[in-house]
């Protein structure tokens, strides 16, 4: 198992489970994979609630955004950011999210 050359760490760890743990390989990445998606779900769902709380935590700093204009509240922003922007806007920059998942 071992020859002249150096392992990366995460070689290194591969051998291990290989060959001392037969099998944990696939648990490993079964595992991964189920905690993947597992994470992408919640991402998805929690998506729209974080979007309206980041715009409500930014119109305050954005000067070009008039004071009337401004969302009142989390149910305003609920119900006026489809209606301004798509029902698809609640998932907007959602992909960055997902990918560090």
């Amino acid at each position: 198992m071992v020859t002249d050359r150096s392992y990366t760490p995460f070689e290194y760890g591969y051998l291990i489970l290989k060959y001392r743990h037969p099998g944990s390989v696939k648990k490993f990445a079964t595992d991964l994979g189920a905690g993947a998606a597992a994470a992408c779900i919640s991402k998805a769902i929690m998506a729209p609630i974080e979007r309206v709380k980041l715009i409500l935590q930014l119109q305050t700093s954005q000067h070009t955004i008039q004071i009337s204009k401004r969302y009142k509240g989390m149910i305003d922003c609920l119900i006026r950011l489809p209606r301004e922007e798509g029902f698809l806007s609640f998932w907007r920059g959602n992909v960055s999210n997902m990918g560090r998942t």
